[in-house]
């Protein structure tokens, strides 16, 4: 498989182009700002995207196209 490297355009970032991108994290502990000062604590949860998340990236990505990437 020979990989291709290019620009891509504002209408080829759609949803579809993470449709077999699953956005599943599972965190226990986390990084948390505590009287000024970073600590690691328990905080766990389970982070899935939505839909909605993804239309957000969509939105983002689009965005930095059209700022040049700014």
């Amino acid at each position: 498989m020979q990989v291709e490297y290019r620009a891509l355009q504002d209408g080829e970032i759609t949803s579809d182009l993470f449709a077999h991108f699953i956005r599943h994290q599972v965190v226990n502990d986390c990084w948390r700002k505590v009287n000024e000062q970073w600590v690691i604590k328990a905080d766990p949860f389970v982070d899935d995207w939505s839909a909605e998340d993804y239309q957000f990236l969509v939105d983002c990505l689009k965005n930095t196209i059209r700022t040049k990437g700014l």
